[in-house]
């Protein structure tokens, strides 16, 4: 970020993510759209690439295995993921949200003492998760109709 704004000029980390998002989005996502609209399925193929692709560690904490991505990076993958399967990228912000909720965002909380230790150990759990088991947080419940 530069005053505020988000720089038109990504870094070279930030190119390469975009880059694997696009490519997956274009190859992998695009192809497999319609038919999950159509069934009104859950692209848990989709998934299964974003984990192969270390992408459901996008916003984990570098210190906790991940790839440490900031909310602007994050929005620069997700747009390419959206070019892809809207729905994957829908369901991918829920995931990156909860990750920055419980990195970044708590980090600039303050918290009393007892409640910091608790969440670093609880959040070093849920983010081993992510990165070792490839987990998934979301919500995938969010239309009335499913």
């Amino acid at each position: 970020m530069v005053s505020g704004r988000v720089d038109v000029h990504p870094s070279p980390r930030q190119q390469e993510l975009i880059a694997l998002a696009r490519r997956l989005a274009r190859e992998q996502f695009a192809p497999r759209a319609d038919r999950h609209d159509r069934e009104a399925s859950f692209p848990f193929d989709d998934y299964a690439d974003l984990r192969a692709a270390g992408l459901l560690g996008l916003c984990v904490p570098e210190r906790f295995g991940g790839l440490g991505a900031s909310y602007e990076t994050y929005c620069l993958v997700a747009e390419q993921i959206a070019q892809g399967n809207a729905s994957t990228a829908l369901t991918f912000n829920m995931h990156c949200l909860t990750m920055l909720m419980m990195g970044v965002i708590a980090d600039a909380m303050p918290m009393p003492e007892r409640t910091r230790e608790r969440h670093e150990k609880l959040r070093a759990e849920k983010f081993r998760e992510v990165v070792q088991d490839g987990v998934y947080y979301g919500q995938p419940h969010s239309e009335p109709v499913e």
